[in-house]
């Protein structure tokens, strides 16, 4: 996870920066699975960089799948997501657990203290204290 990558000139010069970190790279398939939080991904400017380093990953053919707070919260999404990775990787989804279905349904039910990226007031409270952050550390 978060392994640091050195792109190519191409790749280099799409993103504007020497290196890249994807989310997760599975180097032997040329996959990265990107998370994209609603904590941290909702800014144009964010949403800019992502892009970018989409863009530069993808011209050095990686295969860039996103994943989204709201993905991550459902388990059918997380499932699709499971599927592509594996069909990226030339293997097929097999779950060797058992009641895999029940012990899933309880760990949604948990919901991972996912309540708080779910929570539009949570992130707005987060965007707020950035912003005042940032305008304190500029006054000074």
């Amino acid at each position: 996870m978060n392994k640091r990558i050195k792109p190519s000139k191409r790749a280099k010069a799409l993103a504007g920066r020497e290196s890249l970190v994807p989310d997760l790279y599975l180097p032997d398939c040329k996959l990265d699975i990107e998370f994209d939080s609603n904590a941290e991904h909702l800014t144009a400017r964010q949403a800019t960089l992502d892009a970018t380093k989409r863009m530069a990953l993808e011209s050095d053919g990686l295969k860039v799948i996103t994943v989204t707070t709201s993905q991550l919260a459902s388990a059918s999404a997380m499932r699709h997501v499971a599927q592509e990775a594996h069909a990226r990787r030339g293997t097929r989804l097999r779950l060797r657990c058992k009641n895999f279905a029940l012990r899933q349904k309880r760990l949604y039910q948990l919901r991972w203290s996912m309540d708080d990226y779910l929570d539009e007031g949570w992130v707005a409270a987060q965007r707020s204290c950035c912003r005042s952050s940032a305008l304190n550390a500029e006054v000074f």
